[in-house]
């Protein structure tokens, strides 16, 4: 299988990021540029780096304001501010500007390039698979599984798409705030792969979940102490409840 073409992104960092903001509309368009060729540059991804007779060498400055179509002069003051002043990249071993993020996938991608090999590999039980294959698609993981644990699931719960549970219980995984997500990740999932046909049963319970929520008594239930929304120049007021 070929390099993973596209590279992961977060819209939320990226949008949330100082270091990104500061760059300001022009020089985030300019990043992305860049993160784009670091991501698929041919010698080292993540790096801007080209071969030339076996040697590696940085990529010449007036090439790289070219690509950006900019002038040399242009790129020497974004290099300086991506560089020194924010430090969004970095300079490498060949003095080349790279991304500590785009390098960091890259060493990850590399280990599990062929995922068939991964699997024939002695030590591959041992190995978190932070990307796993599905249904012809490599879908990037952010819950720690084994292959021993995949083994263990199928031969627990015959019959049911193993995979595709631990897809779902790592989308919701996702979604938590970072003080709600999920510590114990074996545990996680096995709960959610038990309590998956009680999931399918009930659409409102989820499968780890199903002995917590406990649903109103009716649609027009409210909590003690709820109060109504005022309008303008008016008092928030309590609730009148069926109770009261």
């Amino acid at each position: 299988m070929a390099k993973l073409p596209y590279f992961p992104f977060n819209p939320a960092e990226y949008l949330l990021d100082n270091k990104v903001r500061r760059l300001g509309p022009y020089g985030r368009g300019l990043l992305l540029d860049l993160w784009s060729m670091m991501w698929l540059n041919q010698e080292k991804r993540g790096h801007l780096l080209e071969g030339i007779n076996g040697h590696r060498e940085a990529i010449p400055d007036d090439q790289i304001a070219q690509r950006l179509a900019i002038t040399t002069d242009q790129w020497a003051e974004y290099k300086l501010l991506l560089v020194e002043k924010i430090g969004i990249l970095k300079i490498g071993k060949y003095k080349e500007l790279y991304s500590e993020r785009l390098s960091k996938y890259k060493t990850e991608w590399e280990k599990r390039e062929t995922p068939t090999q991964t699997l024939r590999n002695s030590n591959a039980s041992r190995t978190h698979l932070n990307i796993i294959e599905y249904n012809k698609n490599i879908i990037e993981l952010e819950l720690n599984v084994t292959e021993d644990d995949i083994k263990r699931w199928e031969g627990l719960y015959p019959g049911k798409d193993i995979k595709a549970l631990i897809i779902e219980a790592d989308n919701y995984n996702r979604d938590l705030s970072p003080k709600e997500k999920k510590v114990r990740h074996r545990q996680f999932i096995n709960n959610w792969i038990k309590n998956s046909d009680k999931f399918k049963e009930n659409k409102n319970v989820r499968p780890y979940q199903t002995k917590r929520l406990n649903p109103s008594p009716s649609s027009d239930f409210e909590p003690p102490g709820a109060y109504s929304i005022p309008r303008a120049g008016e008092k928030a007021q309590p609730l009148k409840t069926g109770n009261q």
